[in-house]
Parts: C-alpha cells; sequence; structure tokens
C-alpha cells in the first residue's frame, strides 16, 4: 500500500529506476541467509528526469558499522538542483607564495639573504643546518622503534619541521622587504588587507545603526559607537565626524532618525568607493594573468 501512496505523491525509488534489471539482487537487510529489501531512497519525478540524480548504489561490502542493513546512497549535483549562486565579490585575497629561490635573477639575493641569517641563527644553536641534522639523528633506526617511540619521533619531527618553514618563509619576506623598499600598506601598487579589514567596520556600523530604531537599544548602541569611534583607525576623517554626532538617548525620534539616514547616506558612499577597488583589483589581475600566459 505504501508503494501506491508513493506512486500518487509523484515519488519514485531510485534504486529501482536506476537500475531495472538487478531488481531481484538487491538487498538492504541481511541475517543469516535471509535478505530483504527494505531501505529505499525516493525523489520526486522533476528531480528524477532533470539529471540532478548522478549515482544510486548500494554498499553490501562487510565494514565494520555493527548493524545488519546494509547502506543505501545516492549522488546529487546540487549545482543542477537549485542553480549556481553568486557569492560576495572577495575584497581580500592573499597574495600566491612563490619561492624566490626558484627565480633564477633572485637566486643570488636569497642565497645571501639565507647565508646572513644562518651566521646569526648558529651564535643561538639554532638555525636550517643544526635542525637538518636534529632530524637526521632523530630518525635514525626509525623503523626499528616500538610504536609509542615513533608517535614521539613524529612529534619531534613536526616540531623541528614547524622551525625550519618559519626560517624559510622569514627569508622571503627579508627578500620581499628588499625587492620592494620603498613600498608600503597603503601605496598604490601594494594591496594589503586594509581594505577588507574597513569594510567588516562599516558592516558592523550599518548593523549597529539599524538597531537605533528600538529605544531600548539606544544607550547600548550610544556606547558602543563612541568605543568604536576611539579605538579604529580605519575610519575616515568625514564618517567620523558623522557618526560621531550621535543624539542624545534621550533625544527626539526625529533627530535619530535624520541620524540614522545621514550615517547611512556615508556608509553607502564608502563602500561604493571600495567596491570600485576591487573591480580595479580584478583588472589588474587578469591583465597580470594574460600577460604571463
Amino acid at each position: 500500500m505504501w508503494k501506491e501512496r508513493m506512486q500518487g505523491l509523484g515519488m519514485i525509488n531510485m534504486q529501482q529506476a536506476w537500475w531495472p534489471k538487478l531488481q531481484a539482487k538487491c538487498y538492504t537487510w541481511q541475517n543469516g541467509e535471509s535478505k530483504a529489501w527494505i531501505d529505499h531512497v525516493y525523489v520526486d519525478s522533476n528531480t528524477a528526469k532533470d539529471g540532478t540524480v548522478r549515482g544510486v548504489g548500494i554498499d553490501t561490502s562487510r565494514w565494520a558499522h555493527g548493524s545488519d542493513h546494509c547502506m543505501i546512497g545516492i549522488r546529487v549535483n546540487f549545482t543542477t538542483m537549485v542553480g549556481r549562486v553568486r557569492g560576495m565579490p572577495v575584497l581580500y585575497q592573499p597574495p600566491r607564495r612563490t619561492v624566490m629561490a626558484g627565480q633564477a635573477k633572485n637566486k643570488k639575493q636569497y642565497r645571501e639573504i639565507a647565508e646572513k641569517r644562518e651566521q646569526e641563527q648558529r651564535k643561538k644553536g639554532k638555525g636550517i643546518i643544526i635542525w637538518a641534522q636534529q632530524l637526521r639523528e632523530a630518525n635514525k633506526n626509525a623503523r626499528d622503534k616500538t610504536t609509542k617511540q615513533r608517535n614521539k619521533l613524529q612529534t619531534t619531527n613536526d616540531q623541528i619541521m614547524r622551525k625550519i618553514v618559519k626560517e624559510l618563509k622569514a627569508i622571503e619576506q627579508e627578500q620581499a622587504n628588499e625587492l620592494n623598499k620603498f613600498g608600503g600598506a597603503r601605496t598604490r601598487h601594494n594591496w594589503s588587507d586594509v581594505f577588507s579589514r574597513r569594510n567588516g567596520i562599516y558592516a558592523l556600523l550599518l548593523e549597529i545603526i539599524q538597531r537605533t530604531r528600538k529605544k531600548r537599544l539606544r544607550p547600548q548602541i550610544y556606547s558602543i559607537v563612541k568605543k568604536i569611534i576611539k579605538r579604529s583607525q580605519l575610519i575616515g576623517v568625514e564618517l567620523s565626524d558623522t557618526i560621531n554626532n550621535i543624539p542624545q538617548v534621550d533625544a527626539h525620534e526625529r533627530e535619530w532618525k535624520k541620524y540614522d539616514a545621514e550615517v547611512r547616506r556615508h556608509l553607502s558612499d564608502q563602500q561604493r568607493s571600495m567596491h570600485m577597488r576591487q573591480k580595479v583589483r580584478w583588472r589588474m589581475n587578469k591583465q597580470s594573468f594574460y600577460r604571463c600566459n
């Protein structure tokens, strides 16, 4: 009866529809020699026809799940089901790390920086060479060690490798600083996370300003706004002056509405300019990609 009811609702048994010639061999429950097909996967008729379902099957392997039922699964392409969803633009993307030592024009400078840092590290009993020797000594006869000793050795190896990687990154950073002596976080040719953090503050302010419509929250909002203006260094002078003119808690409703509209206007202008910078960033990356290819 339940099969007729599911059919009346427009639901299709996907295992049965996907493998019509194997129905006699399908089973999802086994107890000794007894087998039965008692677990099913149903989808509506539209989903079954539009290519959303990419596969159906029953796992009859004897993996340790402690149940006499077999796992029945279905593979679904959610992009086909709901369509592509356009995400928010990324305002800051960390630059890709490039190993400077792999570039012919930077090898000499990289080696000089590495040797200089190595000499300084040796005075402190540290350095890549010393750490490499420690790794070599620690891993002698590692195959003959017990499981407990191997686990301890793995922890030691991880600690030493973290030190080596940290030193390699420091060498790359020092070389990058020398290649860009006159740069800075706010220069036009160098992009940082300043704009990403500034956009986060703008979103926070917009969320706070929306709460001014509730009178009971205004004392807290007044205190939070004052703290943000005092501590944040990423808000422009004009926007800071506008936000700082927040009405008193017991001010007339008209003053709060005027303040709300004025702050929203300034935040919208600021976010629009940041969006333009993001478009420029995207265009620059695109041009750089075509030049490299």
